[in-house]
């Protein structure tokens, strides 16, 4: 298992807290649940394949990875 430091801005800290409040959640579950939601979402979006999509301003379409 790894360790990360991960930097968050003012608004990701503050959405952060919000979820632990509410879920009742440690950070590190959030950020376990929110990567697997993340991970679907771009698969579902055939993400990692050159497509005809046109990707949010952040996503890179990039060539598979064998992940898919």
């Amino acid at each position: 298992m790894g360790t990360r430091t991960v930097r968050l801005d003012d608004e990701a800290e503050r959405t952060l807290e919000r979820l632990r409040t509410i879920t009742g959640l440690s950070i590190s579950e959030i950020l376990k649940q929110g990567l697997r939601a993340y991970e679907g979402q771009a698969l579902a979006l055939n993400f990692g394949h050159f497509c005809s999509w046109a990707p949010a301003p952040h996503m890179t379409p990039r060539r598979c990875r064998n992940v898919c």
